[in-house]
């Protein structure tokens, strides 16, 4: 590794921005709790949003600062395929004490309890979503047959009444089959409302999905890198430069499986929200023009 500064930088970042999503993930989880499951009760105003992400911010650098003095470049004689060469290797601890070892062993069970605690709030979000939806379409589907069945009953009646009229009572009929009308337009008033409140229930249902979502691909990719972190501070005087090749790939790529979480999450915000979205091509939008200005004026000049 070119440089021990670096590496120490790198891995303080890694941690600090990898444990600031896992525990954003975990207000959001609590916050949909609340709105869904307790709607009545105490709720996460901005205020306590703001509040949360301040401690978030102190709790990851309190956790992450000590790397700066233990992670370096380890400097070490390795061997593979029975050849021994000397390696320098960016680590978490460049040195195995007692002291590191409690110390990831904290951050892993920090780490497996944001994860438990994000889950069990999401089973019930989940299930009362569930419930809401299938109510909501047995409901819908119960109103549409008794509004089919209100129409037929009343357009049999308007039949009934102009063919027992006088032909002197034509101008009452006339008006009389107006005011029959009036139902239909009561069952399609009736309809647009029913229309926009499905409308802002998918709305509600695409974010929801999205944080499910975003949550279940962040529980995914971090159990890989906890579990390769586990093992590299529980095994003793095991290195994975003893594994095979395809071993050593598999162990590098599940210890950094967890940058999946950071990589994907653009895409599923852009994928779900319209307002990200609109955004985000706003901005490029921006972008474009500005390189469009630039260009104009340095033909001009």
């Amino acid at each position: 590794f070119p440089s021990d500064a670096l590496c120490r930088v790198l891995i303080f970042l890694l941690t600090f921005a990898s444990g600031f999503s896992a525990h954003v993930l975990l207000v959001i989880a609590l916050q949909r709790y609340l709105l869904i499951c307790r709607p009545f009760g105490q709720q996460l105003t901005l205020y306590w949003r703001r509040v949360s992400l301040g401690i978030i911010t102190v709790v990851c650098l309190g956790y992450a600062s000590p790397l700066l003095g233990i992670g370096g470049v380890r400097h070490s004689n390795s061997t593979f395929l029975n050849r021994t060469f000397p390696s320098h290797e960016c680590v978490l601890s460049v040195e195995k004490s007692a002291g590191t070892v409690l110390y990831f062993g904290l951050i892993a069970l920090i780490s497996v309890a944001n994860i438990l605690i994000t889950v069990a709030l999401y089973v019930p979000i989940t299930r009362a979503i569930y419930r809401t939806f299938s109510f909501r379409k047995r409901t819908l589907s119960y109103t549409s047959r008794d509004r089919r069945m209100s129409d037929s009953r009343t357009t049999q009646i308007s039949h009934i009444e102009i063919q027992e009229s006088p032909k002197h009572e034509t101008s009452d009929i006339a008006n009389n089959g107006k005011q029959t009308v009036s139902p239909k337009r009561a069952a399609k008033v009736h309809q647009k409302t029913r229309t926009c409140e499905s409308k802002k229930d998918k709305v509600k249902a695409t974010i929801n999905l999205m944080f499910l979502i975003i949550i279940l691909v962040y529980i995914l990719s971090y159990i890989p890198t906890l579990a390769i972190l586990i093992a590299t501070y529980t095994l003793s005087d095991f290195t994975y430069l003893e594994l095979s090749t395809a071993g050593i790939n598999l162990w590098l790529f599940c210890a950094r499986f967890l940058l999946l979480n950071h990589v994907v999450n653009p895409f599923i915000y852009g994928y779900f929200d319209i307002g990200f979205r609109a955004e985000f091509i706003k901005i490029c939008c921006c972008f474009d023009k500005r390189k469009i200005e630039y260009s104009v004026n340095s033909q001009t000049t």
